[in-house]
């Protein structure tokens, strides 16, 4: 891969044994099987919390893929900006996990290099309880979901990479 194209990550996110609370798992799935270009690379983080730095670190662009929390109808995806993530703090109920994404940022910003773009696909479940399979509204928006999360990824793809711009 030449370094004129950004390193693009597509993250996701999630528990796929608690129901909705797996959608970033489920889209990851689905994006892995179609053809991408070869700047993209798609990784299952699962419920990695810390673990996720590595992948954050080597990347230009990050799109993660997660349920949300938004107080928002079941089904609502929307897209979180680097900044609305590092605003929402440590007191953030948007990562359903034991250590939420805005920590994950902060922790990488601490100890190596974090890309200048971050942008979070945040999906608000409706069914969380031990099940492998997503509730009727997220499978009925299923494919919807992952045409968002393709979109944030082609716009990822005019961003000028770090890599070239670093001496």
């Amino acid at each position: 891969m030449g370094s004129n194209r950004p390193r693009i990550l597509v993250l996701g996110i999630g528990n796929p044994l608690a129901g909705d609370e797996g959608i970033g798992i489920h889209v990851i799935e689905r994006i892995q099987k179609q053809e991408l270009p070869p700047n993209v690379r798609v990784v299952d983080g699962g419920t990695g919390g810390i673990d996720l730095v590595q992948f954050l670190e080597e990347c230009d662009c990050a799109v993660v893929v997660d349920a949300a929390d938004m107080k928002a109808p079941p089904g609502t995806c929307r897209v979180f900006s680097l900044d609305e993530v590092d605003a929402m703090g440590r007191s953030s109920t948007m990562s359903l996990h034991q250590a939420d994404f805005p920590s994950v940022v902060r922790l990488t910003r601490m100890l190596t290099r974090c890309p200048d773009v971050i942008r979070v696909v945040g999906i608000q479940p409706e069914v969380l309880r031990w099940q492998t399979t997503l509730g009727p509204m997220l499978t009925s928006k299923f494919d919807e979901i992952v045409d968002r999360v393709l979109a944030e990824v082609e716009s990822c793809q005019h961003m000028t990479p770090l890599v070239a711009q670093a001496t």
